[in-house]
């Protein structure tokens, strides 16, 4: 905490988490009690692992990076299939697609590509780092990925290629803690959390987004998901077990 008692929370700043930092921000239960930082899926991992933060809302692939971690209740970055947000973009057909340049800002998402890599297609591609510069298909996440959508004749969504390949959703990150918080301040954020997640509130920030988005109703409706269900814990465990990294997630989520 700060030394004036406030929370420090770290979070990706995407149109995927603006009900979260409007939560963060507006709740009148938090605004006061909350110092939030910005940063990439990457820094926001960062800034827990040395201190910066107190909680953040953690890629899944930085989990390996934590002896133990806490969940703090059952709200995250989701998808049920199509995520629309974390795709691979190519002018070329699969079949004629050889490489694939990795993301500079998402841990989790080149390793889902290369998970996808190995169990999707029949024939792998070539995962190339994300300085290369001849590759035929690119992944690209978050804000970015709404112009590459018309920007390039092809697209390959990992939320669908991994509900295919597992039968389960994928979450792309979740809200921890790397140590117990204070149980009040935890039920508050989750609450507030709720509040801000409600199709209601989800259906007026997507008004405020028409001409920004194309179809933010689809997008905030039926492509994120933000409160994850037993399933989507499954398919957090599956894809640690399949990264071959350790298990650290402890439930706070029921406390």
């Amino acid at each position: 905490m700060t030394p004036d008692n406030k929370w420090r929370i770290a979070a990706v700043e995407y149109y995927n988490t603006l009900p979260y930092i409007r939560a963060i921000q507006s709740d009148p239960l938090l605004s006061s009690r909350i110092l939030l930082t910005t940063a990439d899926p990457k820094g926001c991992a960062a800034a827990l692992k040395n201190g910066a933060a107190d909680i953040a809302l953690l890629p899944i692939g930085s989990m390996c990076d934590f002896e133990e971690l806490y969940l703090l209740g059952p709200y995250g970055i989701a998808s049920d299939g199509p995520v629309h947000t974390v795709c691979v973009f190519s002018d070329k057909p699969e079949e004629e697609i050889y490489t694939i340049r990795e993301s500079s800002a998402s841990r989790t998402s080149n390793q889902l590509l290369r998970l996808i890599n190995t169990m999707y297609w029949k024939e792998q591609k070539n995962i190339v780092p994300d300085d290369f510069v001849d590759a035929d298909a690119q992944l690209i996440i978050g804000d970015d990925a709404f112009s590459a959508h018309k920007k390039y004749a092809y697209s390959y969504d990992l939320g669908s290629m991994w509900l295919n390949i597992t039968g389960l959703p994928f979450a792309f990150a979740t809200w921890v803690s790397a140590r117990p918080i204070d149980l009040q301040f935890q039920q508050d954020l989750m609450k507030a959390f709720e509040r801000y997640t409600k199709p209601d509130y989800l259906t007026k920030l997507a008004g405020e987004l028409r001409g920004i988005l194309d179809d933010p109703e689809r997008y905030y409706q039926r492509n994120i998901r933000f409160r994850l269900k037993p399933e989507h814990i499954r398919g957090i465990r599956l894809f640690i077990e399949k990264s071959g990294w350790k298990w650290n997630l402890v439930d706070l989520s029921t406390y």
